[in-house]
């Protein structure tokens, strides 16, 4: 009898112990759904029984279209241009793409339309052409009140390898979706070419992108997966292979907080770690010469940078060191001196490896975005051992120390 008993009682605590979580996690549910509905992420994340298109309807309500007057190609009258962009804080930053708003400032005047019908005034914060991303600040038009909007949070470091993605555009004019996967989580293609002259150019190099396969014709957008992350941004041209080209979003995670500190203090964010970055790397290198060159008596040049950069020395020397047509892409290649602080560190060089000293990490520069990466890693008053190689010098390899 008494066994029985002690087994009955373990079975009620069981049962409410199992009637706890199971309200405890309602709770949670209702409190994301209800009582504190911004956090998307949170939401599908805590409630995984949603449908696609339940999902793709709560994403439409992070997603935003932002509306500017731009100068045409030919300047010769302003033109409307709409870009879709995707809130990623409840109190209203949105991230864009840098290729669509390349030609704004911050005295461009921006309308962000919201899925509830809600618009807003938009400031550009900042602009990144090496990761292809801007962003802006939703401020109210005609009242002080604080602003809260539903977000997804950002992807992580590669997290857009998920296969099973989500598409949504403009909230306004696509209430519709696409389903669809990643069909090459890393990929290199070149974005935005141009007429500069009446010579092709490429205007700047995507790199470090994705590409996603989707069933219908897709109107650009954002790309996300089904747990309630922003995986990137898509331009609505087709590539050769009838994908859509991705533009990753994770590296805005690098200077969010400052950007977000310095508006809240109103002050205008300014990133001196990028502004010290002068150059390109090698494939960057490749698509601008291949693309488009011009000459001018016995000078060649290429357009990089905005501009007609001549065909230096030690270009030509790096060029014929590393045989782009085998594909040997790797390894930054510096058009000026590498100047960080008040420090020259290297002048005209190829970087290959950055070693913290301190923790001892290493990094491997491959791609420009490496180097920024290995900046943004190390911590104030830690020092950064820096190898580099003069263009053409063979095996001739050198380092700096800097200081961050």
């Amino acid at each position: 009898m008494e066994e029985k008993r002690r087994n009955n009682r373990i079975l009620w605590a069981v049962l409410f112990a199992f009637i706890t979580v199971m309200l405890c996690y309602m709770f949670v549910v209702l409190y994301f759904f209800y009582i504190s509905p911004f956090n998307i992420s949170a939401k599908i994340g805590f409630w995984p029984f949603l449908s696609d298109k339940a999902i793709a309807q709560t994403y439409l309500d992070a997603t935003v279209q932002i509306d500017f007057t731009a100068h045409s190609e030919e300047g010769f009258e302003d033109v409307n241009v709409s870009v879709v962009g995707v809130n990623i804080r409840k109190d209203g930053y949105v991230v864009a793409p840098y290729s669509e708003l390349k030609d704004c400032d911050e005295n461009t005047k921006f309308k962000i339309n919201t899925n509830s019908g809600a618009v807003y005034g938009g400031k550009l914060l900042y602009s990144d052409v090496n990761y292809n991303v801007s962003l802006l600040k939703c401020e109210n038009i005609d009242s002080t009140e604080q602003i809260k909007l539903p977000y997804v949070q950002v992807a992580s470091k590669n997290q857009h390898i998920s296969e099973n993605v989500i598409a949504v555009s403009s909230p306004l004019f696509a209430k519709n979706y696409w389903k669809g996967k990643v069909s090459d989580p890393s990929k290199f293609c070149m974005i935005s070419p141009e007429k500069v002259g009446g010579f092709d150019v490429v205007d700047f190099v995507l790199e470090n992108c994705f590409s996603v396969q989707l069933a219908d014709d897709f109107s650009g957008g954002a790309i996300l997966d089904k747990s309630g992350i922003l995986l990137g941004l898509s331009y609505k041209e087709k590539l050769e292979d009838e994908t859509y080209c991705a533009i990753p979003v994770d590296g805005i995670r690098l200077f969010l907080d400052d950007v977000v500190k310095c508006y809240e203090n109103a002050q205008t964010y300014d990133n001196n770690l990028v502004k010290s970055i002068v150059g390109f790397d090698a494939a960057e290198l490749y698509c601008f010469m291949e693309s488009g060159s011009m000459s001018d008596g016995d000078d060649n040049f290429f357009y990089f940078n905005g501009g007609w950069q001549p065909y230096t020395d030690a270009i030509v020397a790096y060029r014929q060191t590393w045989n782009f047509n085998t594909g040997n892409l790797h390894d930054y290649f510096l058009f000026e001196d590498f100047v960080f602080g008040d420090v020259v560190i290297a002048r005209e060089n190829v970087i290959g490896r950055i070693v913290n000293l301190k923790t001892k990490k290493s990094f491997v520069i491959n791609t420009k975005l490496d180097l920024f990466e290995a900046l943004y890693a190390a911590n104030d008053g830690e020092h950064l051992e820096i190898f580099y190689q003069p263009a053409g010098s063979g095996d001739n390899w050198q380092s700096a120390v800097v200081a961050v």
